[in-house]
């Protein structure tokens, strides 16, 4: 594939295709596929088995006839190699759920047709949902595996009824009849997949009705030629880079599908706060009703169903009562860089820096935005940028466009960068008021809440970044959250000077990521309590930056009562009640 298909995009979208690795595609395309209801062609799945094994399928029958064979022998080896074809190409794909799936449902497909018994499609799922699970149970959980059998359950039983709906003055020809075709069985998996991706996202693309029309036809074709491709590249060069050549065409095609398609349609979506229990019973129940339409007795009992669900929706919390109020602090995991949220008992929202900006966009919008959005938080009442480091400042210009901002606290510092001139911009246009903040300052968060400041000072002149970073203080109850920024040993032995014992956090952000350049002994001491402080380093996996150092870690280690690293676990989700402490597991 690399030596056939031309450009750079074509085989990184090829090998997302065919392999199911996604390494070489940009944070920016995914986001635009994402966006436009397209990430499921990027996933190895039933679409791709299915034009595997179809082509491999279909190939094989005139060839076997040439050899004279008896009927049933020449399928019984049809079958067997069809089959075995498709557990290979499983195994080289790594065996996602979707992929299992899509090859035990063609391997019940294939059975059926040797057997000359027709198999139905929602038992076939079912038997490839049951094989997984007894493999693997906690595969339940799985988003993927969520994702794969609603979408089929969705084509499965949706589908059927659209068309049925459909007049028949429409279906006037064989390709208005597919165009129509491929519309429902989108939607169907659109509606099929909703529930899923509302609960685990916030958010469902509607722009996929219409771009799977698009897409799916370039991603068909583009499959058949890799196939092609690989089939001939090792006998017939020529043929194989004409193949090759033919597959990059529908690969461009694909890609300007989801360019265009994201600045043309990334308001076409439904977005909503995390739906409740009752929420996503009744939405499921409306869509059983909406598959047993032609079945009035049945429709009816689930219509019944669902309003029964949205009432209970809308009284649930009512008469379940409140819960004890609690302090969240969310550190995301956005690779080599800083950004945490803070959410106050009154339900205010505090982002404290945003994340890194790389060529390939900005990782707040893989990884802020989306906790936001599933949340059902659109406004953030303060965020504080540490310092003016494009680890840490690199994501705000994406939020400013996406959510509401009220006040921005700073360290007071210019700095002469395209990111730093970009941001003030938009916080002018904006209309954000932005304040410098100094040492013993109080930012109002919650009237539960105290936020102090403790670095830098007002005369302040360090010649670094890093050691201008804003250090906050954050009190609610008998519970203390640090949160240095980046400073580094000048400015800890100062704080350690100032302030002693009370630097001591139940939750410390480690500064720097964890490197050599911070964590002397005597800040890490005055900081952290073997009984009760959990540390936590944000850094990315395998940092080209040597963070975080391995002497480092074991010194937290030593002093803290537990070292947490977005490396390792992704977000950490830390809560408390103003007394205790616990980390909340959520991924």
């Amino acid at each position: 594939m690399d030596r056939y298909v031309p450009s750079t995009g074509g085989r990184a979208v090829l090998r997302a295709l065919l392999l199911g690795d996604r390494s070489r595609i940009t944070d920016a395309q995914r986001a635009r596929f994402a966006k436009t209801g397209l990430m499921h062609l990027l996933a190895v799945s039933g679409l791709h088995v299915f034009l595997v094994g179809m082509v491999l399928y279909a190939l094989l029958r005139p060839f076997l006839l040439r050899l004279r064979l008896r009927w049933r022998t020449a399928e019984v080896v049809r079958a067997a190699l069809t089959i075995t074809v498709l557990v290979f190409y499983m195994l080289l794909t790594g065996g996602r759920p979707s992929v299992v799936r899509a090859v035990i449902m063609a391997t019940l497909f294939i059975g059926g047709i040797f057997f000359q018994r027709s198999a139905h499609s929602l038992n076939t799922l079912g038997v490839a949902a049951l094989v997984l699970l007894a493999v693997r149970p906690p595969m339940l959980f799985d988003v993927g595996f969520q994702l794969s059998m609603a979408a089929v359950s969705g084509i499965v039983t949706l589908n059927p009824r659209f068309l049925e709906m459909l007049p028949d003055r429409y279906r006037t020809s064989e390709a208005l009849d597919w165009v129509l075709s491929t519309g429902t069985t989108s939607a169907a998996a659109i509606l099929g997949t909703a529930p899923v991706l509302l609960y685990h996202f916030g958010w469902v693309s509607v722009a996929g009705l219409l771009l799977n029309m698009v897409g799916i036809p370039c991603t068909g074709l583009a499959l058949t030629s890799a196939i092609a491709t690989v089939a001939v590249g090792g006998l017939w060069p020529t043929a194989a880079a004409s193949f090759g050549s033919a597959a990059d065409v529908f690969l461009q095609g694909l890609l300007a599908t989801s360019r265009y398609g994201a600045a043309w349609f990334s308001w076409a979506g439904i977005r909503m706060a995390t739906p409740d229990l009752w929420e996503l019973t009744a939405l499921g129940a409306g869509l059983i009703a909406v598959a047993q339409w032609p079945r009035p007795r049945l429709r009816w009992r689930w219509i019944v169903i669902v309003g029964l669900f949205m009432t209970a929706s809308v009284w649930g919390p009512v008469v379940g009562g409140g819960t004890a109020p609690t302090l969240d602090i969310v550190f995301f995991d956005v690779g080599q860089g800083d950004a945490a949220l803070l959410k106050t008992p009154s339900d205010h929202h505090v982002l404290i820096d945003a994340g890194p900006r790389s060529p390939s966009g900005a990782t707040a919008e893989f990884a802020v935005l989306p906790f936001l959005r599933r949340w059902g938080i659109r406004r953030l009442d303060l965020v504080v940028v540490s310092h003016s480091d494009a680890d840490h400042l690199g994501g705000l210009p994406t939020l400013l466009q996406a959510v509401r901002v009220d006040r921005v606290v700073h360290n007071g510092r210019s700095v002469n960068t395209d990111l730093y001139s970009q941001t003030r911009r938009l916080l002018r246009r904006n209309g954000v008021s932005r304040q410098a903040a100094h040492r013993g300052d109080t930012l109002q968060m919650d009237s539960s809440i105290r936020a102090e400041v403790l670095s830098p000072s007002g005369r302040s002149t360090v010649a670094t970044e890093n050691n201008a970073s804003v250090v906050l203080r954050v009190e609610y109850g008998d519970v203390n959250i640090l949160l240095p920024g980046d400073i580094e040993k000048a400015i800890e032995q100062n704080l350690v000077r100032t302030y002693g014992e009370k630097l001591l956090g139940h939750v410390v952000k480690v500064p720097h990521h964890g490197s050599e350049t911070s964590s002397r002994p005597s800040f890490v001491r005055s900081a952290s309590d073997s009984t009760q402080t959990h540390a936590v380093v944000s850094v990315r996996h395998s940092s080209r930056y040597g963070m975080p150092n391995a002497r480092v870690i074991r010194r937290w280690r030593r002093e803290a009562r537990q070292v947490h690293s977005t490396a390792d676990r992704g977000a950490v989700w830390m809560r408390t009640d103003g007394k205790e402490v616990w980390r909340l597991q959520w991924q």
